[in-house]
């Protein structure tokens, strides 16, 4: 049983971290067609959408 509990919560503390301190990189992924105008691509970590020719777009990091 102990064991059993110590198993869920090494699970449970890697899966936190995984999500705290994960790297999201988005360069190059689509853009989201769900997201308000301008914030496609998460501009406060410094991505912004661009479109070319009308298509779905890519996110790129802002120089």
């Amino acid at each position: 049983m102990r064991a059993l509990v110590v198993l869920l919560l090494a699970t449970m503390l890697f899966a936190a971290g995984c999500s705290l301190f994960g790297n999201y990189e988005l360069e190059g992924l689509p853009c989201d067609a769900s997201a308000p105008q301008g914030q496609e691509c998460l501009p406060d970590a410094g991505f912004t959408c661009v479109r070319v020719d009308g298509g779905a777009g890519a996110c790129v990091r802002m120089k």
